[in-house]
C-alpha cells in the first residue's frame, strides 16, 4: 500500500493537484477536525458510498493515526481503483495537526 508522507501531501495541495481526500473517522470526529477540502466518508459507509469517487482522481485516505485505513484501500482496490493512485496519509490527521496544521484541536497533539 502507498503512503503519503504529510508533507507530500501539502506539497500536493499547494499545487493544486487533483486529489480527492476521504476522511474515513467517524462524522462527529471529522467535524471537529479535518484538512481542508477532504469529504467524510466513515469506514462503516465505504461500500455503499465508493460510487461518489472518482476512479480517474487520485484518492488520499485519512484516519486518526494513519493505522486503520488499509481496509479501506484494499475494497477500493479490489473495486476498480488503481493501486498507485490510493494513498494512505502516513500518521493520518494526528501527523498533519503536529505538523502541517498546529490549529487543530489540542487533543490530537
Amino acid at each position: 500500500m502507498r503512503r503519503l508522507m504529510v508533507e507530500e501531501l501539502k506539497q500536493k495541495l499547494d499545487n493544486n493537484e487533483p486529489l480527492q481526500l476521504v476522511d474515513i473517522r467517524d462524522k462527529s470526529e471529522f467535524e471537529e477536525a479535518r484538512i481542508e477540502g477532504s469529504i467524510n466518508i466513515p469506514r462503516n459507509e465505504i461500500k455503499e458510498r465508493y460510487n461518489e469517487l472518482d476512479k480517474n482522481v487520485p484518492v488520499v485516505i485519512i484516519c486518526r493515526f494513519g493505522t486503520k485505513s488499509s481496509g479501506t484501500v484494499r475494497f477500493l482496490t479490489d473495486n476498480g481503483f488503481d493501486r498507485d493512485r490510493v494513498f494512505i496519509l502516513d500518521g493520518g490527521i494526528y501527523e498533519w495537526a503536529c505538523e502541517i496544521d498546529t490549529s487543530l484541536p489540542a487533543h490530537l497533539l
